[in-house]
């Protein structure tokens, strides 16, 4: 019990005994705060903090005697399971007491009495999960008592213990999963340790877990692709249909883990339930097929060990696993991203000289070239394949020779034989080309079989065609540019107005080549005659940037960042500047922030001389990211002054999105706001109020301290310790009196 006391009554002592008496109350258990003397009021805080203390401790102490003397009544024959259960319980209450030798001891003490129970394909799936949760306990206050080898010890024994227990055929995927959340919890455990001060080395470092993290992974997909297909689930009837969907709506709310939903509590040697177990391993199987997103776990794995091999400088293991990336992102059928991290290992396996890991890269990237319709890489990429050096079938080599040769003409590729026919079709509708034309007849005769071909050049390159790179705006939409569009017939002084509006991707000096051919038909008497004709002409143009945009981070502080704090608010400020004499109108400008990133608010500043747009995004981040992601896309419509002064052609809007910065978010155990005055007067005191935030699981003491200033007298506690408790927050207030004017810096906290 706690009571405030604002004033030094006498009666105080008295009127406590009385309150003791009449509570029933200990006087050890009654606390005093003074108020009316704040100097002093932090001491009998500290005071009661240390009580308290002594009193939690003396209550988990009192329940470990009761389960010890519950043990001795028990018989390891019948009352096996409750051996496990009892030393836990214990290793549990003394870690909250902050005992964590001890606790350590008896999580050691519940898994050797775990390792002394009979497996059976009922409990199998139990220990397992019982073993990761002790595993995870031991390993993490090994961690902590320094003795990191103990951690590595006991994670092999463990995995070398359950490695060969693995679950029926049917759902062998589980124990997949099982190895691969062991291997990156420890991974995790490992990294917290490097960041608390432990040393690892190039041969020891979270990296390799993160990396069998994944590998199982994929060998739980692979497994999961064996035995899992839609069309067995079909093949239910409908009582087994109920039993079916009662068991998938009821595996998340088992009373204990790791147990099966059709059979809670099971421990019984009897034969079990046929019909019952096949319904409940075909619900297992529907929800991995269905719910579970394995190429997210790879990638995120992966991502994960890149981090750690790049932080201790293993590059070839670094690169290993950046093709591992590239390779599921084409299994995803994203192929961008595969093309990106193939690109940036390819010149470091060239001038290695590793042949054969070239060829086998190589050949992934030009598909995913392909199935992305990028050109550019397509005929790059190409060209390496079919050069000598390259050991691609004749076959192959041929095929991709003619389909750079079409892209070089503006014409489709030819379906390669080495891609999967169905995704080869679908990326033709990429690479297809449109055009519209504009044209007056002027001869004296009417001409008919119109054909027009129109190639974009570099001006810089000679005769090298990039038409697949130049778009055609036609029916409201821009598609590639093509030859031979043909054209309705022009009568004697009829006229054909439509516009060609060309879109550009590449910047540069460019010529727009018109080559118009027609026949005309000359009366020869009794006969007629074709006559074909031709006409070329070539326009110059010169593509430029309209505008340039750049993007920094900054803290609330506004220091420039580029790792993100996760729930801590910082700012986006994206400056548009403008890099033509072009007149342009900015009709709207917008972020796309990726979907773990909230927008809190959004400020427009002034815009100066030649900047269109000055804006600042208060965002924050939700979602941890130790790999890089992207914070999204930034997006500005735009359209020329002169399109609406001109006349000649409608008001075209334009979109160009600008990618925005790279970054990571972790996570930061203690947030720290103040709340100040923004303005204060000298020789009248302020009041300063800190707010700290324990973002941990964990319980944290700190030590609180206020640095000296010449500036400032203050009252308060120069140096405290407290105690914050899992994910709360303490206020800490202190009293300064500036001396001197100006802008002068706080004391430091």
């Amino acid at each position: 019990m706690e009571i405030i006391v604002k004033t030094d009554d006498s009666l105080v002592t008295e009127r406590a005994a009385l309150l003791c008496s009449s509570c029933d109350l200990n006087a050890k258990s009654l606390f005093v705060l003074p108020v009316s003397d704040v100097s002093q009021l932090m001491g009998y805080i500290l005071r009661m903090e240390t009580a308290l203390y002594e009193l939690s401790k003396a209550y988990y102490q009192h329940e470990c005697k009761l389960i010890k003397g519950h043990r001795d009544q028990l018989n390891k024959t019948t009352h096996q399971l409750l051996y496990v259960r009892h030393q836990f319980k214990i290793a549990l209450f003394s870690e909250l007491k902050q005992d964590p030798s001890t606790a350590l001891k008896h999580y050691k003490n519940s898994y050797a009495n775990l390792m002394e129970v009979r497996v059976t394909l009922t409990n199998l799936y139990e220990i397992k999960t019982i073993g990761g949760f002790i595993n995870y306990k031991i390993c993490k206050l090994c961690f902590q008592l320094n003795t990191p080898l103990d951690a590595i010890s006991q994670f092999r024994k463990h995995i070398d213990i359950f490695k060969g227990k693995c679950e029926p055929k049917e759902i062998e995927f589980e124990h997949s999963a099982w190895l691969s959340k062991q291997y990156s919890l420890f991974a995790s455990l490992f990294d917290v340790a490097i960041m608390s001060g432990l040393i690892p080395s190039q041969m020891q470092n979270p990296g390799y877990y993160y990396m069998e993290s994944a590998l199982q992974a994929m060998q739980r997909r692979k497994l999961c692709l064996s035995v899992c297909t839609q069309t067995q689930f079909n093949e239910l009837n409908p009582q087994n249909l109920e039993l079916f969907n009662s068991i998938l709506q009821s595996t998340q709310q088992m009373e204990f883990f790791g147990q099966r939903s059709w059979r809670p509590g099971c421990q019984t040697l009897e034969p079990l339930d046929a019909e019952k177990e096949k319904i409940g391993l075909k619900a297992l199987q529907y929800k991995e097929l269905t719910t579970v997103n394995h190429s997210a776990l790879i990638i995120t794995a992966l991502s994960n060990a890149i981090n750690q091999f790049k932080k201790y400088k293993c590059p070839r293991m670094k690169r290993y696993l950046m093709v591992l990336v590239a390779e599921e992102y084409f299994y995803s059928k994203d192929y961008t991203n595969s093309l990106t991290f193939l690109n940036n290992v390819l010149p470091q396996y060239r001038q290695e000289g590793w042949l054969m890991l070239v060829h086998n890269i190589l050949n992934t990237a030009l598909q995913a070239a392909y199935l992305s319709a990028d050109a550019i890489n397509f005929v790059k990429l190409g060209l390496e394949c079919i050069s000598v050096t390259n050991s691609s079938q004749f076959e192959d080599k041929i095929a991709i020779q003619e389909s750079i040769e079409n892209i070089m003409r503006r014409q489709l590729p030819l379906l390669l034989p080495f891609v999967d026919k169905t995704d080869a079709e679908n990326s033709l509708k990429l690479w297809s080309n449109v055009l519209n034309l504009s044209l007056k007849n002027r001869e004296q005769f009417d001409v008919s079989d119109l054909k027009l071909t129109v190639n974009v050049m570099d001006i810089n390159s000679g005769d090298i065609a990039i038409g697949s790179r130049s778009l055609i705006l036609r029916d409201n939409a821009f598609t590639d540019l093509v030859e031979n569009y043909s054209l309705n017939d022009i009568k004697v002084n009829d006229e054909i107005n439509e516009e060609i509006v060309v879109k550009f991707e590449i910047i540069g000096n460019h010529f727009i080549v018109f080559q118009l051919t027609y026949d005309s038909m000359y009366d020869l008497g009794n006969d007629c005659k074709a006559i074909s004709h031709s006409i070329t002409q070539k326009v110059a143009t010169n593509v430029l940037i309209p505008f340039i945009t750049t993007c920094e981070l900054t803290n609330l502080s506004s220091t420039k960042v580029s790792q993100i704090r996760r729930n801590e608010p910082f700012f986006v400020n994206v400056v548009t500047k403008e890099n033509v004499e072009i007149p342009i109108e900015i009709i709207e400008s917008m972020p796309r922030f990726h979907e773990t990133i909230n927008c809190l608010s959004q400020t427009n500043r002034l815009s100066k001389e030649k900047v269109f747009l000055d804006q600042t995004f208060k965002t924050v981040a939700t979602v941890e990211y130790m790999s890089q992601m992207s914070l999204g896309m930034y997006s500005i419509k735009w359209k020329r002054k002169s399109d609406a002064e001109s006349g000649i052609h409608k008001t075209l809007f334009s979109e160009s999105l600008v990618p925005l910065p790279m970054i990571s978010v972790v996570s930061s155990p203690v947030f720290v706001d103040l709340k100040c005055p923004d303005v204060c007067i000298a020789r009248n005191p302020m009041i300063l109020c800190y707010n700290i935030y324990n973002r941990t699981d964990n319980n944290l003491s700190l030590e609180l301290s206020m640095g000296t200033s010449d500036n400032f007298m203050y009252s308060g506690n120069k140096l405290i310790q407290i105690v914050l408790e899992a994910n709360q927050s303490a206020e800490q207030h202190y009293i300064l009196y500036p001396l001197v004017c100006g802008s002068i810096i706080l004391p430091k906290f």
